[in-house]
């Protein structure tokens, strides 16, 4: 860790809770090299724990209470609540994030018998898409087993995470942020494959290279996006699949069973590929053409841009597949 990070940290904890026995803590924020929206459909997943995140400074209270302060939300102060009384409540805001996990331990048997003091900071961007509240998610857990002893495997602690930000905050995330975040290893990714959890650690040499992470000024939080919209379509595409193919998620669909479920005589082509795979199209000029997506958004972009092609006998499946699969 960096020391003047941990120097200031040590110091504003002092100043903040007017307390000198603490313990230091960080937990890593993620990328994710390949697969985007795969983890809660069952796919593979290709991510990697990157050298910044969160850290935590922590002093144990001999009463039922927590206090959370973030150098992040100076603006909030110090937020308080105890542990006979866990809730969410929107005034807490990022707290209702370290009081999840907590809460969830809790329900697995896992109880918190004294409260504690924790000061954290994170030079993880917030919003930026790069799990700044699986990073505090995993770092609570991590406090919590050391303080308690529980002696708890860090899968189990990756899983109860999952289900603290599922269940209690209300956002339905798969298990790769969580997942990366726990297990992450210095110099490799992680191929996971999320339906059973099965993994195994890829050297990367990133020697002459960089990941650019680029700023959209865009914030993005799973919990006021539009991410739960889309994995509820996920799932309603699955089980419309599931009454023609016995499968449990989308990521056990090969690339053949997918064809099978698709419109005969019908021509996958990714609507970022369109215009390159025009010709594809050119023998069917003459004919009447239907175009059709998941959900029948993309495919009138796709209209539109035949018809500027001079493609004129065009047709949108409103609603899309998932509409005509019923």
């Amino acid at each position: 860790m960096h020391k003047n990070i941990v120097s200031m940290l040590q110091d504003n904890f002092i100043n903040v809770f007017n307390v000198k026995d603490q313990h230091l803590f960080f937990s890593p924020g993620r990328v994710n090299l390949i697969g985007e929206h795969t983890d809660y459909n069952g796919g593979h997943v290709f991510p990697c724990a990157l050298s910044f995140g969160t850290y935590g400074i922590i002093s144990k209270r001999n009463d039922r209470k927590v206090r959370l302060y973030s150098m992040n939300f100076e603006d909030l102060g110090v937020i308080e609540f105890s542990l006979d009384y866990m809730v969410y409540d929107k005034a807490h805001d990022w707290a209702n994030y370290p009081k999840a996990v907590i809460k969830t331990f809790e329900n697995h048997g896992y109880r918190t018998e004294h409260g504690f003091d924790i000061l954290f900071y994170g030079n993880i961007p917030n919003g930026a898409g790069l799990s700044s509240s699986a990073s505090l998610e995993v770092l609570m857990a991590v406090i919590i087993n050391d303080l308690n002893n529980f002696n708890l495997d860090m899968i189990s602690m990756v899983k109860m995470c999952q289900e603290a930000e599922n269940k209690f905050i209300g956002v339905n995330c798969g298990i790769m942020d969580q997942f990366a975040i726990g297990m992450g290893t210095e110099g490799c990714a992680i191929l996971l494959d999320c339906n059973t959890l099965e993994y195994r650690y890829s050297k990367i040499n990133m020697e002459g290279y960089k990941i650019v992470i680029g700023n959209t000024n865009k914030k993005r939080g799973l919990a006021d996006s539009k991410y739960n919209e889309r994995r509820s379509e996920c799932e309603t595409a699955l089980a419309q699949i599931q009454t023609v193919k016995n499968i449990n998620s989308l990521g056990e669909l090969t690339e053949e069973e997918f064809e099978e479920v698709n419109i005969e005589t019908s021509i996958n082509i990714p609507l970022q590929d369109l215009l390159y795979n025009i010709d594809e199209l050119q023998d069917h000029n003459d004919k009447d053409i239907v175009i059709y997506c998941r959900s029948g958004h993309r495919s009138i972009t796709a209209c539109n841009l035949l018809a500027m092609e001079g493609f004129n006998k065009l047709y949108n499946l409103e609603r899309g597949i998932i509409d005509y699969l019923k």
